[in-house]
């Protein structure tokens, strides 16, 4: 899985530098960005092929891998069309509304509670916390895609953690398709490191985020796992932090 992704990753990804243009995906400098020059947004879709590829040819799981990949396609759609067409927020968040929605429907969602005993959670109760949590991942990974490298990166250490604790616990589908992502992400850093001559743009930032915390939530909630419920908001903690920090700062400044 790892392999296949970094290969096509990389092999797509000069491809899309190229005719970013054409395809309308550039990031022109302003005020509230540091790049000085045009970059291409383009690098989800060499991550979003990278790993579906990847997915779609050695998953063999659960009706809940397939409704994943689902949810993700949904936010690559998306983040495919808020790049090119700069859409605006509220159109992002339908889409983020429905991925949410194909996943929890298909049963990926948090039963246990961390601090709450071993009895599920009340259904009034699980539901808006998973749907606020999976929308919150994803948005925080999103606004964390201001420096070369940086959600990427922050987002790599985060799915290793995924993909060593799910084969500790033998959920090898999990693990496929975390080192799908991140497989993904390396043959997308491999053009994104400082001097960034690609930016992932909102379908890569949303993607990797939406994966990931909805990997998190399989993990610790299946029937079958013995992980502490609260180990997603561990793995997952950096993004959520910093973005908490940012709306903070942002709030005391007035912005």
């Amino acid at each position: 899985a790892f392999a296949i992704s970094t290969i096509a990753c990389i092999a797509l990804m000069p491809l899309l530098i190229r005719y970013a243009g054409v395809l309308g995906m550039l990031d022109k400098p302003d005020n509230r960005k540091i790049h000085d020059q045009v970059i291409p947004r383009c690098g989800g879709i060499g991550i979003a092929f990278g790993a579906f590829l990847a997915i779609l040819m050695l998953i063999k799981g659960e009706y809940h891998c397939y409704a994943l990949v689902i949810g993700g396609m949904i936010i690559v759609i998306f983040g495919l069309t808020d790049d090119i067409l700069n859409l605006h927020y509220r159109w992002k968040f339908l889409g983020q509304f429905l991925a949410t929605f194909v996943v929890m429907s298909q049963g990926i969602f948090i039963r246990e509670l961390p601090f709450s005993g071993l009895n599920d959670a009340p259904l009034w109760l699980s539901y808006p916390i998973t749907f606020f949590f999976i929308i919150g991942v994803t948005n925080a990974v999103n606004l964390a895609d201001g420096l070369d490298g940086l959600a990427a990166g922050v987002m790599l250490l985060t799915l290793s953690f995924i993909v060593v604790f799910s084969v500790l616990s033998g959920s090898m589908d999990i693990a496929i398709i975390g080192l799908a992502i991140i497989g993904g992400l390396i043959g997308f850093l491999k053009f994104n490191t400082y001097p960034a001559l690609v930016f992932m743009g909102d379908l890569g930032s949303q993607l990797v985020g939406f994966m990931a915390v909805n990997l998190s939530i399989l993990l610790t909630q299946d029937a079958h796992q013995a992980m502490n419920p609260a180990l997603p908001l561990l793995i997952l903690g950096l993004p959520i932090l910093d973005t908490l920090s940012v709306m903070i700062l942002r709030l005391k400044a007035g912005l």
